[in-house]
């Protein structure tokens, strides 16, 4: 039976205020606020749930595209939507998620790994534990039975899902009619008008995502009679000889094709066992005893770490001693040593710094990966490198903070192309936005006068309000009623840098605030006073 939309909303602003509403674009305060205000959030869900034609008309579903490098030369469109939107939309999706999952191929099979629902009351997750780690796990423990494995998998995903088959699907589900018309309208909002595409970046759309694979996971299960798993548009797929692997493409390949779906070439490969051994060596538990490198070392780490844990602090200290053992200012040398980076490596060296065990060694990791020399190599994991800036910069002295300064003055001056893709830019300013500078300012002020999109503006206003920059900020607001639904909060905030000003501003100017509006300012308001504004 569908989940109460009541119920599904408090999952929605729950999870969302625990782990953000994306993986792609910086969290914005309403993940804050979503943790802080979950019943005054709820009750706002519920009312667009009462009458969502109104809410439809009164306060339109905005969302903004941005594209998310992928490799060296490519890249993909990413979607981040406004977050009661997105609230909303994960609170319909999560109302019939039991009735998804139990339509998928059981997790007993073994066969399909990617995002199994199971929601946890206790953390509010909404999947449960099994891993792309354990999904390949198991791909090499069926390797070793067969001589060939075909790894592939599908070519644009997401943006090429049909929003006719998620219909058919749902209906064929028994979902009731208002539940799923208000997911295909929100679908249609979101791909412009188009009868296909999930927006990238959430759990709902990954939830919609496996339900539109669920004909192809029977036909694989039923007809092809093979070895397989899956894990989201990764299939792999174990054969007895090569022409039983070219079978398995064609048969595939005319699965998807019914589902207005392709196999992408570049991808799809036939391996013989040992080629796939060796290609999965970081897997391969039966090596733990015997792992020599520091790369092995690390990749058999797994540096996810739930501050939510009830042994929270034990799994930070026992992560700690196992990044200690690992020399990981060598393993970024070596990477930035070559010409193409190994992604995986090099994320996770990444993500290990701010694990180093003093700030010393922080400090050099950080002056190594903001070398304007080392950006150009590191392109492909750039979101990474900014990500791990930002998060190791309050760790440090303000004498090494000076010297990470330098280094992100030294980006400034250099232009550099990769600093112009919207994602990037968004989590450099984040880095900036720490310790005040001129030149910092000089440079957010010119990106907020040339550029158009919303979320880039607003870290520049909750910046400047940090940087207490008045003369800006009271500019700003005159302009209030002009700017976008992103920026108006921002402003609310930052009024709060401006004293009394501020406080006479808001005494004035509430009566044109939303109720959304109007929760951020009591949000805000409610916060101690060192809690301070988080660009």
């Amino acid at each position: 039976m569908p989940l109460l939309f009541a119920e599904a909303a408090k999952r929605s602003i729950k999870n969302i205020g625990k782990y953000g509403d994306t993986d792609v674009f910086p969290f914005s305060y309403e993940k804050d606020i979503f943790h802080e205000k979950e019943n005054e959030c709820a009750a706002i869900l519920e009312g667009m749930f009462a009458d969502f034609d109104r809410a439809i008309s009164d306060d339109p579903p905005r969302f903004i595209q941005a594209l998310s490098q992928v490799g060296y030369t490519g890249f993909r469109w990413t979607t981040q939507i406004d977050p009661y939107w997105n609230a909303y939309y994960l609170a319909l999706v999560l109302s019939i998620a039991d009735e998804v999952e139990s339509a998928r191929s059981p997790i007993t099979n073994a066969q399909v790994y990617s995002y199994r629902y199971a929601w946890n009351d206790g953390d509010s997750k909404i999947f449960s534990d099994v891993s792309w780690r354990q999904y390949k796990e198991h791909c090499l423990q069926l390797a070793r039975d067969h001589a060939v494995v075909l790894v592939t998998d599908i070519a644009d995903f997401y943006p090429r899902i049909s929003h006719h088959r998620i219909e058919n699907l749902l209906q064929r589900l028994g979902i009731n009619s208002d539940t799923k018309t208000q997911i295909l309208k929100l679908l249609a909002i979101f791909s412009n008008g188009f009868s296909y595409g999930l927006p990238v970046g959430g759990p709902a759309s990954r939830i919609l995502a496996e339900l539109s694979l669920v004909n192809i996971d029977q036909h694989l299960a039923v007809d092809l009679n093979r070895s397989y798993a899956r894990y989201a548009d990764d299939f792999t797929f174990f054969c007895d000889s090569d022409a039983e692997a070219y079978g398995t493409i064609k048969f595939l390949s005319d699965k998807l094709k019914l589902e207005g779906l392709a196999l992408q070439k570049s991808k799809t490969r036939i391996l013989t066992q040992a080629e796939f051994i060796e290609m999965s060596r970081p897997f391969d538990q039966s090596r733990a005893t015997s792992i020599i490198t520091d790369e092995d070392k690390l990749l058999n780490i797994s540096i996810r770490f739930d501050p939510y844990s009830p042994t929270a602090e034990e799994d930070y200290e026992n992560l700690r001693s196992a990044i200690n053992e690992i020399d990981i200012l060598s393993i970024l040398a070596r990477e930035l040593n070559k010409t193409v980076v190994d992604t995986s490596v090099t994320k996770q060296a990444l993500n290990a710094v701010r694990l180093l065990p003093n700030n010393t060694l922080q400090t050099g990791a950080l002056q190594t990966i903001l070398d304007r020399n080392n950006l150009s190599t590191l392109s492909p994991v750039l979101s990474t490198v900014l990500r791990v800036v930002r998060s190791t910069i309050p760790n440090l002295s303000n004498t090494q903070r000076n010297q990470i300064d330098i280094l992100l003055h030294d980006l400034i001056d250099a232009k550099l192309p990769q600093l112009d893709v919207d994602l990037h830019l968004m989590y450099f300013i984040q880095c900036l936005a720490f310790d005040y500078t001129d030149k910092k300012e000089q440079f957010l002020v010119s990106i907020y006068n040339t550029h158009s999109n919303p979320l880039v503006r607003r870290l520049i206003i909750l910046a400047m309000a940090k940087w207490k920059r008045d003369y800006w900020l009271t500019s700003l607001r005159a302009r209030f009623s002009d700017l976008t639904s992103w920026e108006r909060g921002a402003v609310i905030i930052s009024s709060y840098a401006l004293t009394d000003e501020g406080s006479h501003w808001r005494k004035n100017s509430k009566w044109s605030w939303n109720s959304k509006e109007l929760l951020i300012r009591d949000w805000f308001s409610s916060r101690p006073d060192t809690a301070g504004i988080t660009v």
